[in-house]
């Protein structure tokens, strides 16, 4: 990844497109499980949806991160494909794949959250974050298990409990 804002793909080593559109320095990239599109997160608070010939399709701007979207990840889950964004705002977004609209916002974190990623089947969220507040400065990952989704209603719930080991 670039410190300009900047960043390519490359299977062999070589830089074969350049996604150019954030204006400060990108954070995360993911691919899409059918490869077909990319999403990135960046210091300058966006989310873009792109395509593979390097084209922006979409950039999320209403109701986004206040923060550097630090992370960003598909579900890979067919049947509700959305983006999971995360970042130095504490917060945890989910988003409608199609529509690129907010689903539901994830709080409560009382650290930095460095990093998410899906479980394959799309029913579980783990993230990694930090806790400056804390004595210790606790580093810790949650494991948040989905276990209710309705369609026309504007939550997911969510059950997290802390995996200390």
């Amino acid at each position: 990844m670039s410190f300009d804002g900047q960043y390519a793909l490359s299977g062999s080593g070589r830089t074969t497109r350049q996604f150019v559109s954030h204006t400060k320095d990108v954070l995360s990239v993911a691919f899409s499980a059918d490869n077909r599109q990319i999403v990135s997160g960046s210091r300058d608070k966006k989310i873009k949806l792109w395509n593979t010939l390097a084209q922006c399709k979409h950039t999320i701007v209403n109701e986004c991160h206040t923060d550097w979207v630090s992370t960003v990840r598909f579900s890979p889950s067919n049947t509700n494909p959305v983006i999971v964004s995360a970042g130095w705002d504490r917060i945890v977004k989910v988003w409608n794949l199609g529509t690129c609209q907010l689903k539901t916002n994830h709080i409560g974190h009382g650290g930095y959250i460095n990093s998410v990623t899906v479980s394959p089947d799309g029913s579980l969220c783990a993230l990694g974050e930090e806790q400056f507040q804390t004595p210790t400065a606790a580093r810790q990952v949650l494991l948040c298990e989905v276990f209710k989704m309705s369609i026309g209603c504007n939550k997911l719930m969510m059950n997290c409990r802390d995996e200390r080991s």
